[in-house]
């Protein structure tokens, strides 16, 4: 077998991703919208600190694993796809009527 080029180059990880999301971009006074992060392409990311300020009030509703791995072998080769995230959540309330 010959390999050209570094072997690592072969095997490389993806960069890091983060994702923002809000559930909507227009909410009446007193109702929350959901703020969702979603880190990629890193192991066991930590819980991002998101607190409250004077313009919102902010609650974690958890987070959930993105961590998925599939093998597949075909003709006694081995295929491994690894995929690493999390997807953290928090109900964001603003406390005045304007924009954020």
């Amino acid at each position: 077998m010959i390999i050209f080029g570094p072997a690592w180059a072969m095997c490389a990880e993806p960069e890091p991703k983060m994702t923002v999301r809000v559930s909507q971009d227009k909410i009446y006074e007193g109702q929350s919208v959901v703020y969702q992060l979603i880190v990629e392409n890193v192991e066991n990311p930590p819980m991002p600190d998101i607190q409250a300020t004077d313009d919102y009030d902010a609650a974690s509703m958890g987070q959930q694993s993105l961590d998925s791995q599939q093998v597949t072998i075909i003709n006694g080769v081995m295929q491994q796809v690894v995929h690493r995230g999390r997807d953290f959540r928090y109900r964001i309330t603003p406390k005045h009527a304007g924009e954020m």
